[in-house]
């Protein structure tokens, strides 16, 4: 068996496919994450909020819900597999969004934004627990690494997705939407900002489920890296 068939996935650019999809989810989780900072006013206008409200719905309710689905959804990826709890933590958030989007008070807006923070709190443990999985250690790191830019263009993106909204939607407007009625320009944009994240969910789903839950099981190769009883063993 030649080091090409052994080894499939290190051929040309099959490999960067999967942390190129999970810096997407990554990104995409930000821009969600960052849009509300974007459109408050115009949600303080039609919501009637005050200071303490807002900074709720952006701060508190958000981060309490993010942390709160954290540890279970880690210690989940470790029992089903990083790409199920992956796959629906993209579609929770992106629902949650969409959901955001349909918001006619306040009570409706922070249960949508803590359903989008605990639907987000799953995928940096389950990205990193699949990325690990999926390579051998000495590309973990840079595959991390494109992963982890998702953060910063996230961020950045965030400010252009914005601008190009309230370009064709104006936030403080009504529109006319098919089958949704009539919604807010800042409805709007949460409600178009669900469907790149369902069909992200649906790309993520069609990529190879990682190896066993087992230390050192790398999929991709088909071959077991060593894990820790080895090297204690080494030691």
């Amino acid at each position: 068996m030649t080091a090409a068939t052994a080894r499939p996935a290190s051929a040309g650019l099959r490999p960067w496919l999967l942390p190129v999809l999970l810096m997407a989810a990554n990104t995409l989780s930000f821009v969600d994450r960052q849009i509300l900072a974007l459109l408050i006013d115009p949600i303080r206008r039609d919501l009637g909020l005050g200071d303490a409200a807002a900074g709720m719905l952006y701060g508190l309710g958000f981060t309490l819900s993010y942390l709160f689905a954290a540890f279970p959804l880690a210690w989940l990826a470790d029992r089903v597999g990083p790409r199920r709890v992956i796959v629906g933590s993209v579609m929770v958030w992106s629902l949650a969004t969409g959901l955001c989007g349909l918001a006619r008070s306040f009570a409706s807006l922070a249960a949508a934004r803590m359903a989008v923070g605990l639907g987000e709190g799953g995928l940096t443990p389950a990205a990193l627990a699949w990325i690990n999985r999926q390579f051998p250690r000495e590309r973990v790191a840079t595959m991390i690494g494109v992963f982890q830019s998702g953060i910063y263009l996230g961020n950045g993106l965030a400010l252009l997705v914005g601008g190009w909204i309230a370009l064709h939607f104006d936030p403080w407007a009504a529109h006319r939407v098919p089958v949704l009625g009539t919604l807010a320009g800042w409805q709007v944009a949460f409600a178009l900002l669900a469907l790149p994240g369902l069909a992200l969910a649906a790309a993520l789903a069609l990529c190879p489920a990682p190896g066993p839950g087992m230390p050192g099981w790398n999929r991709a190769q088909g071959l077991p890296r060593p894990g820790a009883l080895r090297r204690c063993r080494r030691c």
